[in-house]
């Protein structure tokens, strides 16, 4: 009973620790340890929990090295902040055990359906979308900047009130999309709501199983 109440709330217990640290990676655009100390604590209660109960320790001692290993080698490689990386470290082994999503969906397969690296993907993925959108719309924005003042599109006066920082020679240049700056903290936030209710936003057929290969 306690272990089914155990599973229940610590699909939402995240959720929260993860909208206090996203504000605070939006606002600061840095992490301290009241953001990711918190969800580290849970993700190790859940482990202790799922070490306690389990049928098959082998498969979460598993589970735990692969995530580790993945993890911490994502960081030592310079991809992530010690603060995302923990945050998803602790994500991971708070759904350890997990296999398949709450309303729908897969999981991506590795040597099992794994949750921590189907949020991983689709942070990236949401990530890569916010990025192109964003470079998309300066792109627009420029080009039409341009050609409303090169071409008197509008009255000068109309034109300043449009563009008051006047066209200078590098906001022709083309944006960069590798010096955005997106806080990740605050798209794990979606990313994890996408992976806990519905898996891979983007599945990857090959590495995937069907949802009755996992019942």
């Amino acid at each position: 009973m306690l272990y089914e109440f155990f599973n229940h709330i610590r699909n939402f217990i995240p959720l929260l620790l993860l909208i206090k640290a996203a504000v605070q990676d939006f606002k600061q655009k840095e992490l301290d340890a009241s953001s990711w100390l918190p969800i580290i604590i849970l993700g190790g209660l859940s482990l202790g929990v799922e070490l306690a109960v389990s049928l098959n320790m082998v498969e979460v001692i598993t589970r735990l090295v692969v995530t580790l290993t993945v993890f911490f080698t994502l960081y030592f490689l310079n991809l992530y902040e010690a603060g995302d990386a923990v945050i998803m470290i602790g994500l991971s082994l708070v759904h350890i055990s997990t296999r398949k999503p709450l309303v729908g969906g897969y999981f991506l397969q590795t040597l099992f359906p794994d949750f921590g690296f189907t949020i991983l993907w689709n942070t990236e993925l949401l990530m890569l979308m916010l990025i192109s959108l964003k470079t998309a719309f300066k792109t627009f924005s420029r080009a039409l900047k341009k050609d409303i003042v090169n071409n008197r599109i509008f009255d000068i006066k109309t034109a300043h009130l449009m563009f008051p920082g006047g066209i200078r020679e590098k906001d022709y240049a083309e944006p960069n999309v590798l010096k955005q700056k997106i806080p990740l903290v605050s798209l794990l936030l979606p990313g994890y709501v996408a992976t806990i209710l519905f898996g891979s936003i983007a599945p990857l057929p090959f590495q995937l199983l069907p949802s009755s290969a996992l019942d």
